[in-house]
């Protein structure tokens, strides 16, 4: 009798051997290709760090190379701080806001100047403007080289007030320390503004300029006086925003006391005197720089007299109120106990913001080898 088959149980045993090679097969497949993704993985991880790493050198580089360029020049990672740039801009905007005060005022006094004629004493009767000493000494001088009683040249002091101007701008930029000087020149220039603002209103004075004279003789130039005060203001509000922009194409009658033109050529001058010295002192090229913004000076307010621009008491004024704010103001960041009367000074000039602003001086002294 012959033995039953054995094939369907062989079949079975074989193919429970080769689903079970199958699933090895496929799990050790798996196996290399997780490692094998963990070590792609790890190639890409080590790449990113070594370009992280790169970049993070580079960048150190950059910055450090940086530094070394703007400390050479007298820039400071410092000014970049909120702390700083807010103090900056403040004193900007409070001067371009103190300025339109300004310019609006002296529209204003346009249309309150008044036409005189003086009847006593006898010396001065049928004159249209008050008795000026510096009117009457330059006048002398005038008449025997020019055959008038002024200088003829109306435009001379704005060409005065747009070459220091230049020349303190240039100045400025070149300076290691440009942006204190921006700061604290803002806010004089400001607080003179805001003081002039009120002073060329309250009172109005005659115009002393022959041009400005000429208002009341032709129509076409002087007919906005007799306009109503709500016109006048509406149209000063308007004409205050030319006049910021383009000062020397605007002119203004009766904003006498006191004198902007003198105000703006002392300020430039007191920029020379006080920044335009040696680290170390004495300085012949500084010397002469800062004598000759000074003759220029001198000569610019003989020319705001000469020209019958402003009286000698407007001019007069000018350099002394300018002179005495910059001094009180410079005299008050080196004196704690001063600045501490001023609470904008303690704000502006705080101890922070001046240790940003002497440490860039100190690199730019020390990168260039000055000490």
């Amino acid at each position: 009798m012959d033995d039953p088959p054995h094939g369907p149980q062989s079949t079975a045993t074989g193919g429970n051997l080769d689903l079970s090679t199958l699933q090895d097969q496929v799990r050790n497949a798996i196996l290399k290709i997780e490692s094998s993704a963990e070590g792609k993985l790890g190639e890409v991880k080590d790449a990113l760090e070594k370009v992280q790493n790169e970049l993070e050198f580079k960048t150190l580089g950059a910055r450090e190379r940086l530094k070394d360029v703007g400390s050479r020049v007298g820039f400071s990672f410092g000014f970049f701080s909120v702390a700083y740039l807010s103090r900056l801009s403040f004193s900007l905007v409070f001067l371009m806001s103190t300025g339109y005060l300004n310019a609006l005022s002296s529209n204003l006094a346009g249309y309150r100047n008044p036409q005189i004629q003086i009847v006593a004493p006898s010396w001065a009767k049928g004159t249209t403007t008050l008795p000026d000493i510096g009117h009457d000494m330059i006048g002398r001088i005038t008449r025997k080289y020019l055959g008038t009683d002024y200088i003829d040249w109306f435009e001379l002091p704005d060409h005065f007030v747009s070459f220091m101007g230049s020349v303190c701008v240039l100045f400025i930029l070149l300076h290691p320390r440009r942006f204190l000087i921006v700061r604290r020149l803002c806010l004089i220039f400001g607080m003179l503004n805001l003081l002039r603002s009120f002073t060329v209103i309250v009172t109005s004075l005659p115009d002393a300029s022959p041009e400005c004279a000429k208002q009341f003789t032709k129509k076409s130039l002087g007919g906005y006086k007799d306009q109503t005060l709500e016109v006048a203001v509406v149209t000063s509000l308007r004409r205050a925003f030319l006049l910021v922009i383009d000062p020397s194409n605007h002119i203004t009658c009766g904003d006498m006391v006191f004198s902007g033109h003198t105000c703006f050529l002392t300020l430039t001058m007191l920029v020379f005197s006080e920044y335009c010295r040696s680290y170390k002192g004495q300085n012949t090229p500084l010397l002469l720089i800062r004598c000759f913004m000074r003759l220029v000076w001198a000569v610019g307010v003989v020319a705001i007299v000469g020209t019958k621009l402003h009286y000698t008491l407007d001019v007069f004024l000018a350099i002394l109120l300018t002179t005495t704010t910059w001094r009180v103001f410079h005299h008050a960041v080196e004196f704690d106990k001063l600045k501490n009367h001023y609470r904008i000074l303690q704000w502006s000039e705080a101890e922070s913001i001046i240790e940003v602003d002497e440490r860039a001086y100190r690199e730019f002294v020390k990168k260039n080898k000055l000490d």
